[in-house]
């Protein structure tokens, strides 16, 4: 599983960071107005990224 970046102007994929050891599905991708992304899976792991 890994998070992907996305240019919104044109759809075009700009990074992808993978989510080591992700098992289960995505439930949930916050961002926080700090650019901070917080991620979690359905078995409860919990990722974070820092621009």
């Amino acid at each position: 599983m890994s998070l992907l970046v996305f240019d919104p102007a044109n759809g075009h994929t700009v990074n992808s960071y993978p989510l080591p050891g992700a098992t289960g599905y995505p439930v949930g991708v916050s961002v926080g107005n700090d650019r901070r992304v917080v991620t979690a899976t359905s078995d409860g792991q919990v990722y974070s990224f820092a621009p």
